[in-house]
């Protein structure tokens, strides 16, 4: 192996080394969850709201006696609140 061969070789390894030890390390760890961005309040017993005290999003859900029936939801659109992306 030659001078202009080793220096390349040498180059290379060095190029590698740096990429391996400035690259991501392992799997990112996810963000804790907030405590207490959603707050679920039971207003006479059949009325529920939940606020999302992030984006100030309001939802009502009607709760019905009859364990038959499903709960339905629906977000109430306050003037404040901006649409989320996408829409």
């Amino acid at each position: 192996m030659d001078t202009k061969a080793a220096g390349v070789v040498g180059v290379c390894v060095i190029i590698a080394a740096l990429i391996i030890s400035l690259g991501p390390r392992g799997r990112a760890t996810p963000a804790e969850p907030e405590a207490g961005r959603y707050q679920f309040v039971r207003s006479n017993g059949v009325n529920c709201f939940v606020l999302d005290t992030k984006t100030g999003r309001l939802w009502q859900g009607f709760v019905s006696s009859s364990s038959n029936e499903s709960t339905t939801w629906s977000e109430n659109k306050a003037p404040w609140v901006a649409e989320p992306a996408g829409k």
